[in-house]
């Protein structure tokens, strides 16, 4: 019995771990909802904000749908908020090119959003749910075992063509 707990521990550990991208694409949301307000009431410099913000996304993998776009467009951003805070910009220009800006992000990250949605329904659905491992026996350990080893495969399975499916709709964005 004590090795089925393990067994469960273990099992649920690695399903249970977030995916690294994810949590770093979180913590780059919670770092804009944290900075944002931040430069909109002119205690951070908008070009400080910004360059928080590229640091942060260069820390995520090449292969992140629309990286390089958003990075190029928050680079882009620091250098016309330098304008701004240099006084070689109107405020209703800036904020101009911010809502264009957020506009354009805001699309990348929708067609984002329904790309991980068709892979999420995709790994769902091609994932077999009769999983290799037999569930005979009287043997309570023994079926526990199985179970844990069969939704561990399951999940395995999902998770690998869940990556497939974004790594295939990614290429060429």
């Amino acid at each position: 019995m004590k090795n089925i707990l393990v067994i469960l521990f273990v099992v649920i550990s690695l399903i249970g771990c977030a995916n690294p991208v994810q949590t770093k694409m979180e913590g780059i949301k919670d770092t804009i909802n944290e900075l944002r307000p931040k430069a909109e009431a002119g205690t951070l410099k908008w070009s400080e904000y910004y360059q928080i913000i590229v640091d942060k996304m260069k820390t995520l993998p090449s292969t992140v749908a629309d990286r390089d776009a958003e990075i190029q467009e928050y680079y882009y951003g620091i250098e016309i908020a330098k304008k701004y805070e240099s006084g070689l910009m109107s405020k209703e220009d800036f904020y101009k090119w911010r809502e264009d800006s957020n506009a354009k992000s805001k699309e990348r990250g929708d067609k984002f959003n329904k790309m991980k949605a068709e892979c999420e329904y995709e790994a769902v659905s091609r994932a077999n749910p009769n999983s290799s491992v037999e569930y005979a026996g009287n043997n309570i350990n023994n079926k526990m075992a199985s179970a844990i080893s069969g939704g561990y495969e399951i999940a395995m399975r999902r998770n690998e063509i869940f990556t497939l499916c974004m790594k295939s709709k990614s290429i060429g964005n």
